[in-house]
């Protein structure tokens, strides 16, 4: 399986490990099922370090793409940690986070999954 796609609706948490040669079709794939499994909103944590996947600036433009397009029906995404070792994925990660558009969601990038637990558990902490 490319895409480990591990949706839990109790903690409204969506796990996704991705392994190769999964792509920008897979990632655009798991988008559309997160948005009608009724989880757009859950706080999601996309881990990439099985992955060498290089995106390209277009491939990132078109996963921003879909992620507008989906937030316009579904309204705001979760909070999303993006893990990924790869020094290439990392850091066209951070371009994805830095183009993002708020009403899109909240995006951290991570090296480890660790930090990116602890970043998902502050923006969903109940108060």
């Amino acid at each position: 399986m490319l895409i480990e796609y591990v949706l839990d609706h109790g903690r409204q948490r969506l796990s996704i490990i991705a392994r190769d040669p999964a792509g920008v079709p897979d990632v655009l794939a798991w988008l559309v099922r997160q948005a009608a499994d009724g989880a757009w909103a859950y706080a999601s944590l996309d881990d990439l370090r099985l992955i060498t996947l290089n995106p390209t600036t277009a491939d990132v433009q078109r996963i921003l793409d879909q992620v507008t397009t989906l937030s316009a029906t579904h309204g705001r995404r979760g909070p999303v940690a993006v893990v990924a070792t790869d020094p290439a994925l990392f850091g066209m990660a951070r371009v994805y986070a830095a183009l993002s558009d708020r009403a899109a969601g909240e995006i951290g990038v991570f090296y480890e999954i660790a930090r990116a637990e602890q970043w998902l558990a502050e923006r969903t902490r109940v108060t």
